[in-house]
């Protein structure tokens, strides 16, 4: 499964860098393709220096205001390829879009196997249009 994972972050560095280890480690063990987003909401702190430093990979969209948790979620989302106007389509067309998106807290830490049980229910529930997973 192609799997996007959105993380929207403000001044909380340390918090994200354990939670992209987790993920970058569960996208490794499950060998799902995934591509992680980090929306910065205008940190104050190192957030944006470590992510550049240390996760290169994680695409960034550093914005110039704290566009809250609903709005860097929709600003990753549209830049991904998904169109926020309800017709004809919730996608544009001609993008590779992902399978599923997952809307990650940068205070979480996902657990070894939890991206491939998520994975695995969207994929034996095709009828489910969303799916959550349980906190610990």
């Amino acid at each position: 499964m192609n799997l996007a994972i959105i993380i929207v972050n403000w001044n909380v560095g340390d918090l994200l860098a354990a939670c992209l280890r987790s993920v970058e480690a569960d996208l490794a063990e499950s060998r799902l393709e995934g591509q992680i987003w980090v929306v910065d909401n205008a940190s104050t702190d190192s957030s944006v220096a470590m992510l550049c430093r240390d996760f290169p990979q994680v695409q960034l969209i550093a914005s110039e205001k704290n566009l809250g948790f609903a709005g860097g979620n929709n600003a990753a989302l549209r830049i991904i390829g998904f169109d926020p106007s309800p017709s004809p389509s919730p996608f544009k067309g001609g993008k590779n879009l992902p399978e599923a998106v997952l809307l990650l807290n940068p205070d979480t830490e996902v657990q070894p196997g939890a991206l491939l049980a998520l994975s695995d229910f969207l994929k034996n529930n095709p009828r489910a249009g969303i799916a959550g997973a349980s906190l610990v």
